[in-house]
């Protein structure tokens, strides 16, 4: 997802950080709970038309999962380091959340489940597979350039 920069994108942002540094703490982070309340933040007195309404949520929506992602999943993680999107993939270190097996759910790390680990570590297991079948096609391809 492209995230456009913009002085009103920036406020959305913003709020969005504030809303998830007040979660610190909690067990589970919902998405949809944080856009919810990033919405009200916003339009406090729901002034907006229902449809506008719905769209910002949902686009709210998207922009807390593309910042809980960046931050707490270990696939997406993985893939913007490949692509040279992230100078530090992980430093050796285990993360502070990690995502559930409950769509749009981010848990603390010392509060998952065992599934919520299996889950995890089957994902990162299937996208470092990908990763290393992607640099095993591409040494191979050069290894076939003529000279």
């Amino acid at each position: 997802m492209t995230i456009e920069h913009n002085p009103l994108s920036g406020q959305i942002e913003q709020r969005i950080r504030n809303a998830l540094q007040r979660c610190t703490t909690v067990e589970e982070i919902e998405v949809n709970l944080i856009a919810d309340s990033v919405r009200k933040l916003i339009d406090p007195s729901d002034a907006a038309p229902p449809l506008v309404a719905y769209a910002s949520t949902m686009h709210i929506r998207e922009r807390v999962r593309h910042t809980l992602r960046k931050e707490y999943d270990p696939v997406a993680r993985a893939q913007e380091y490949s692509a040279g999107q992230s100078e530090d993939l992980f430093s050796g270190q285990l993360q502070h959340r990690y995502p559930s097996t409950k769509r749009g759910v981010y848990v603390l790390r010392d509060q998952m489940a065992p599934e919520d680990v299996r889950y995890n570590v089957n994902r990162m297991r299937k996208g470092g597979e990908s990763i290393l079948q992607h640099a095993d096609a591409l040494e191979a391809w050069q290894a076939s350039r003529p000279r």
